[in-house]
């Protein structure tokens, strides 16, 4: 009598890879003579069944969570800048009696320098990845802007006079060959890969400067107290060695506070005037 399907009863197909025999005779050869064995009795099914069927769901659930990592929980870890790696500012040493725990990077290549006069568009050759750009016009008296072709884009909108360095490139997806300068007199730009000329603090020691700049933080400070004397924007952007970006300060005018800054990081301050930083 044909039984009713039971939903909860493996079918034939899920019992197939559980049963498979291993056949002893060699192919070609003939059976061996005699009365053939008694047949053995069948053990029940449903425990190896059963364990089959949590294995195989085991692996299942294994793979969709090695595959799609949802839900999965993350890994304890710091997070790290989501920038080139010939961005990130160099671990600092354990202290030594004997020599300074850190050394400002140096860049792969020498600083490449184009001088002009008036609005032009120019060609820059660097390596790949982040650097350092110095703009000057001494005796711009009028709008002196300055634009890349690279995902910072506008870097300089001032009126009259203007020296400062700036990053370019921060991004691995940043590649930038063309500068576009309107200016009212002769300017000089100066291009140099990886960090090596930016303004460099070396331990907690405090750093000053006078208008926009690029300085490399190598100290183990958490926090660094700010003052700025200026009229306009005053902007400073930390980039830390494990972390994401963090605009410590955006204000207008004179500024003076404290805020955190987890060195080693590269910073770019943004200012028409007076400024320092020192860490702690």
């Amino acid at each position: 009598m044909t039984q009713p399907w039971n939903p909860q009863q493996p079918t034939q197909q899920w019992l197939q890879p559980h049963n498979i025999q291993i056949p002893t005779q060699r192919q070609g050869e003939p059976p061996t003579g005699g009365p053939p064995p008694a047949p053995k009795p069948k053990r029940k099914k449903w425990p190896w069944i059963a364990g089959g069927t949590v294995l195989l769901l085991a692996i299942i659930i294994g793979t969709a969570n090695s595959g799609s990592g949802s839900s999965s929980a993350p890994t304890a870890a710091s997070p790290t800048t989501p920038f080139s790696s010939a961005f990130r500012a160099p671990a600092v040493a354990a202290p030594t009696t004997t020599a300074p725990t850190t050394t400002a990077p140096k860049p792969t290549s020498p600083p490449t320098v184009y001088e002009g006069r008036g609005d032009d568009v120019v060609t820059i050759t660097k390596d790949p990845g982040v650097a350092v750009l110095q703009f000057e016009c001494p005796k711009c008296s009028s709008n002196t802007v300055l634009k890349t072709d690279g995902a910072e884009n506008l870097l300089v909108n001032e009126i009259g006079a203007y020296k400062g360095k700036h990053l370019i490139d921060i991004s691995d997806t940043s590649i930038t060959s063309t500068l576009t300068i309107n200016a009212s007199g002769a300017w000089k730009v100066t291009v140099a890969s990886g960090l090596g000329m930016a303004t460099t603090a070396t331990g907690n020691n405090p750093v000053s400067g006078t208008g926009d700049d690029v300085v490399l933080m190598l100290g183990t400070a958490t926090k660094a107290r700010i003052t700025n004397k200026g009229e306009s924007n005053f902007v400073v952007k930390v980039y830390p060695a494990s972390g994401y970006p963090d605009l410590a300060v955006n204000e207008i005018g004179s500024y003076q506070g404290t805020v955190p800054l987890d060195a080693p990081a590269v910073v770019q301050v943004t200012s028409s005037g007076k400024w320092t930083i020192a860490p702690s």
